[in-house]
């Protein structure tokens, strides 16, 4: 297997955690803030799928500059998991299709991620996956705050 499709594979499978911690998540605890200044798990999942697609969106056109905060914006008007979840899947279907368009050879090619500091292709995918994975336990520590102490993911 190329590095290619490892990153592609790894990707459907936190596709596939983050689905299962989502529907292990009562609507109410996924859309509801946990206290203090904490952000609800719709708006941080959201998030997860967003970035994704401006790492996309940067591995299809690596000169273009970013510009993340008006994109952001948009995460407070997410209010329910399916929202939520829509964004996300729209984040990994997107980062897949990038994917497909890096040849293993390029991962080490040069680029600059949308928050300025230079990086190769490659690790702009690892970004977008470690970046998931950091939300996803987000989601797993709010489901042990709620009372919920099941490994949903397994």
């Amino acid at each position: 297997m190329n590095n290619t499709a490892m990153l592609k594979e790894f990707l459907q499978e936190v596709e596939y955690l983050a689905n299962k911690d989502i529907d292990a998540t009562s609507e109410a605890d996924f859309c509801d803030c946990p206290g203090g200044k904490a952000r609800a798990a719709s708006n941080y999942m959201a998030e997860a799928g967003l970035f994704q697609t401006v790492i996309a969106e940067k591995l299809a056109n690596p000169d273009v500059e970013i510009d993340m905060q008006p994109r952001y914006a948009v995460l407070g008007e997410i209010t329910t998991k399916d929202q939520s979840r829509e964004m996300f899947t729209k984040g990994c279907r997107d980062l897949e299709a990038a994917i497909d368009q890096v040849e293993a050879s390029d991962l080490d090619t040069p680029i600059t991620a949308p928050w300025g500091m230079p990086t190769t292709k490659g690790k702009m995918i690892l970004h977008g996956l470690a970046h998931s994975m950091y939300h996803l336990g987000q989601l797993n520590q709010l489901q042990l705050l709620k009372g919920d102490d099941t490994f949903n993911w397994m």
